[in-house]
């Protein structure tokens, strides 16, 4: 009886209470919208860098991140990938050499890091494989240089072109190589196009006269695992001599920058919420400010002020759950859908984008908690607000009300 009741008292002025509710509606589908973006960019940023270069673990010799010298180089031998291997959670091993060159064809010349790879486990870990936009992916045996995209451009490189690398080795020793481009790939992340050129492990080895030596072994991680708790695990496993780090440990101004835009998303979101937060109260409070003669009359004939109170609480309750019920049910299928063909942007906006290091492209994502969020806010914002009507009509004076 009671919800009835609040349920027919809802619809007592059907203008007012279909207007609460758009509001509700449009707040959770734009909060929940706002939000699933923000996300899906931040994890396709991290992708991008972290799943597509860096890895989400890598092992070096203790100094190396400090120094990235190629004098910090460990020795690649199987007794430090088997111990990392022994950690649930690892999935693979992927031994990297890298160090910095210059790129070099007729008058043009640009600063590049270069990284010799061995190219099945990289394209197990990466997927660079699936990147190449002309060309062809790194074999085994190979002799020729994987571009990227930015860096083949200014350097006007194509497939079939021979490009010169200039560097220091090992020791302080001259590197020198001619090589031809065997493909160009694409990353996603300006940074990386603009920078990165790939080699096979033996030919970055032959190239910088370091034998057996590995900057860096990738480790390949179950989607499952708790990243920092498994690079805690394969440094307590492998000792002092070496460090294992997980991305946002290499990666500090990528989270720093996620913790940035992050809090501006909240702040923005949090004024949307703000902005409901008032329309649900102001329309509380008409309700029982232009009922208070019912209430006194109710009061009066014997209904207590407990079950009055509990009324006009599930009419809260109702009021702002029917909204978040819609604005839910509303979002989920355009989330899903921008998750699938996500915004992407072009001409001078994409430019501007590109010039900041992001990707003009973002996708949501459709994590169920973020869905679960903000109904669980907008019903809490209800349930607060509904606290000051209800004072008002547990302190109600029948005498007083009924003479309104």
């Amino acid at each position: 009886m009671i919800l009835l009741l609040a349920w027919r008292n809802l619809w007592r002025n059907r203008t007012r209470s279909l207007v609460t509710m758009a509001s509700v509606f449009f707040a959770v589908l734009l909060a929940t919208l706002m939000t699933s973006l923000q996300n899906g960019s931040y994890d396709r940023m991290v992708a991008n860098i972290a799943g597509r270069y860096t890895g989400y673990v890598q092992i070096h010799k203790r100094g190396y991140w400090d120094d990235k010298t190629l004098d910090n180089a460990l020795v690649d031998d199987s007794a430090v990938e088997n111990a990392a291997r022994t950690v649930p959670g690892v999935e693979g091993i992927a031994p990297r050499l890298e160090s910095f060159a210059l790129a070099s064809t007729g008058a043009s010349t640009m600063g590049c890091q270069v990284m010799g790879v061995d190219p099945a486990a990289e394209d197990r870990l990466t997927g660079i494989g699936k990147r190449v936009e002309a060309g062809r992916y790194l074999s085994e045996s190979d002799g020729g240089v994987l571009l990227a995209e930015g860096l083949a451009k200014k350097l006007g490189l194509h497939p079939s072109d021979t490009v010169v690398l200039f560097g220091q080795g090992w020791h302080g020793a001259t590197a020198a190589g001619k090589y031809p481009v065997t493909g160009i790939v694409h990353f996603g992340s300006p940074d990386l196009d603009d920078h990165l050129v790939y080699l096979t492990l033996a030919a970055a080895r032959n190239l910088y006269d370091a034998p057996n030596l590995a900057t860096a072994l990738v480790v390949e991680v179950d989607g499952k695992a708790d990243v920092p708790a498994l690079a805690a695990r394969i440094g307590k496993e492998l000792g002092p001599g070496f460090e294992a780090m997980d991305w946002e440990r290499m990666l500090p101004d990528l989270v720093q920058s996620i913790a940035a835009d992050r809090a501006g998303g909240l702040v923005m979101v949090g004024v949307l919420y703000l902005v409901l937060a008032f329309g649900i109260f102001g329309t509380l409070l008409m309700m029982t400010h232009e009922r208070r003669r019912e209430f006194g009359v109710l009061v009066s004939i014997g209904m207590r002020k407990g079950r009055l109170a509990s009324i006009l609480f599930l009419e809260s309750l109702l009021l702002s759950g029917t909204g978040v019920v819609a604005g839910l049910a509303a979002s989920f299928p355009l989330v899903w859908w921008l998750s699938v063909h996500p915004l992407r942007f072009s001409g001078k906006v994409a430019e501007a984008y590109v010039r900041m290091g992001v990707e003009p492209i973002f996708p949501t994502t459709t994590r169920p908690g973020i869905f679960f969020q903000q109904g669980a806010i907008v019903w809490g914002m209800a349930l607060a607000i509904a606290v000051v009507p209800l004072v008002r009509v547990l302190r109600l004076d029948p005498l007083k009300a009924t003479r309104r």
